[in-house]
């Protein structure tokens, strides 16, 4: 239908249609009655309005708009299907693919990588319990091909985290996937990304103001989401001064403890991959900060 005899057409039988149109106090008085009366009241709301309004300069005004109103969109061309969207192509994976270590146990194909998807040779995969840095393993991978390209097998009983592990420590987890407990389907080639570690460096003082010196110092690092991420420690010169790397980049609070019991806590420290963080002089406290974990390392 074209446009004009469409609005005639509209024009002929709801003759309401235009008074919204050409008075836009009816339009706004007709939708709060539909919304805030029963419908038996909106015809009262109709009848309100003048029929006056409908005079000659409103039709010559709705032959305008008729006239401005844009063509209707050309038909589709029979028999042409529509568009699909190009799909990404699997990643090639080239590990061969070994026995399962126990009976049950499901493969996971994964391709370890850097930030620029280059590939990450002899690093690990490997499942944890929690998706923290240091949790000892419930399985451990191959090392990776030259592209990359490792096979995990994972117990289908527990829920798992996967994620890429280098046992140089140059390289942390920059990502991990969930694994949950059930009949474990073929998820695809699981891409795991590695970055470099930072270093992080401070002066240490104890209470009295005195450098702590020569003294072992542990440092454990809470992830804002996950609690303990990363225990690690250094012994401090004679200055107190102390360099702690290479440990996970992120932003993280940060908790140090000398030998003596004396601690500080560091909230917000960001380490930047490969960058060096200098925290400056820190002052110890004498208050506990509690036992820091050891990590359970891959053998």
């Amino acid at each position: 239908m074209k446009p004009l005899p469409r609005i005639l057409n509209l024009f002929i039988h709801h003759p309401q249609s235009l008074l919204s149109i050409l008075n836009p106090q009816f339009a706004i008085r007709n939708r709060q009655s539909a919304i805030g009366n029963p419908p038996s009241k909106v015809s009262t709301v109709y009848s309100l309005q003048p029929t006056a309004v409908l005079c000659p300069l409103s039709f010559v005004l709705v032959l305008a708009l008729a006239a401005c109103s844009n063509p209707p969109e050309p038909p589709a061309v029979p028999g042409e299907p529509p568009a699909i969207p190009a799909k990404a192509p699997e990643p090639v994976h080239t590990a061969a693919m070994p026995p399962p270590p126990h009976e049950g146990w499901a493969p996971v194909r994964v391709k370890i990588v850097d930030l620029d998807g280059n590939p990450l040779p002899n690093t690990v995969p490997v499942a944890v319990a929690q998706p923290n840095a240091f949790e000892k393993p419930v399985a451990i991978g191959e090392p990776a091909n030259q592209n990359g390209d490792a096979v995990l097998f994972v117990p289908p009983d527990q829920r798992l985290y996967i994620r890429g592990w280098d046992f140089t420590l140059g390289m942390f987890a920059n990502n991990y996937y969930d694994v949950f407990p059930g009949p474990v389907t073929e998820p695809g080639v699981m891409k795991l990304v590695m970055v470099l570690g930072g270093t992080l460096r401070a002066e240490l003082v104890a209470p009295d103001g005195t450098p702590v010196a020569a003294e072992k110092v542990a440092l454990m690092m809470y992830h804002p989401a996950h609690g303990p991420w990363w225990p690690t420690e250094a012994t401090t010169d004679q200055k107190g001064g102390a360099i702690f790397g290479p440990i996970p980049a992120g932003i993280f609070t940060l908790k140090l403890r000398a030998n003596s019991g004396a601690y500080a806590e560091v909230a917000t420290v960001t380490i930047q991959p490969g960058g060096l963080q200098d925290l400056g002089q820190i002052k110890l406290t004498q208050e506990s900060a509690g036992e820091t974990p050891t990590p359970q390392l891959p053998q």
